[in-house]
């Protein structure tokens, strides 16, 4: 299992604690390993995607993503990930996983629904662009890193997004319009969804909104600046900044 630098840090530490204070140190040891578990408990992919509510799609009723997926795996050279689908009408996307092997790309009926071809295969290019830059690993770590965090901090929303990448939508964005070289159908799928009165899927809780936020093609709102300022996540500036391409 892949462990965040934050995980390794609080093993060297209960080590140090351990072998400096033998008394202290074992007490030291137990919390930090109630810790640990906590936050792998929550914050894992597996854990995570078993809290979306997802379901595995109906192939022939689905053949439109299948056919996409398909198609851009084989563009862009990467192992065809497990597809799930939300039954619910907020239009978003998110892939999970420890890896190319192990990456589920979860699609809300909402996002089917709501867009045309060419739109949602410039959402699905976007989300296998993460798979195939590495950066499942690097949010695979971060959420195991701040799953407890995620119940008990509001403001962990941010902290998962640096921990992620802030910049990882952005350059998700480019290399998305370059598998499927035609930026206007990820511009024109922004722009929908911005446009739609939510994004956020039901029923999902605060500690899982925490954890995710920063992940889902139109991220949510936990995610956002604590100033209320625009960020790097914010979808009407990746459109304005795709049609400088």
């Amino acid at each position: 299992m892949l462990l965040a630098l934050p995980v390794l840090a609080v093993l060297a530490g209960l080590v140090v604690a351990i072998a400096v204070l033998p008394a202290a140190g074992a007490a030291i040891a137990a919390v930090g390993l109630v810790v640990l578990v906590a936050d792998l408990a929550i914050g894992a992919p597996a854990r995570l995607l078993g809290r979306l509510a997802a379901h595995p799609l109906d192939a022939e009723r689905e053949a439109r993503l299948v056919n996409l997926v398909d198609g851009l795996c084989a563009g862009g050279g990467l192992p065809l990930p497990e597809l799930r689908l939300i039954d619910d009408a907020a239009p978003n996307a998110i892939v999970l996983g420890r890896g190319a092997e192990r990456a589920v790309l979860v699609c809300t009926t909402g996002l089917l629904d709501l867009l045309d071809r060419m739109e949602l295969e410039a959402v699905v290019a976007h989300e296998l662009a993460h798979v195939k830059r590495g950066d499942l690993t690097v949010a695979a770590r971060a959420t195991a890193a701040l799953g407890l965090a995620a119940l008990l901090v509001p403001g962990s929303g941010e902290l998962v997004m640096r921990a992620a990448g802030r910049e990882r939508e952005a350059l998700a964005d480019l290399a998305g319009v370059r598998l499927t070289r035609y930026p206007p159908g990820l511009v024109a799928a922004l722009e929908k969804i911005e446009a739609a009165p939510t994004v956020r899927p039901a029923g999902i809780s605060h500690s899982l909104a925490r954890l995710t936020a920063c992940l889902w093609f139109a991220p949510l709102v936990e995610a956002a600046a604590p100033d209320g300022t625009a960020g790097v996540l914010d979808l009407r500036l990746r459109a304005a900044a795709l049609r400088e391409l």
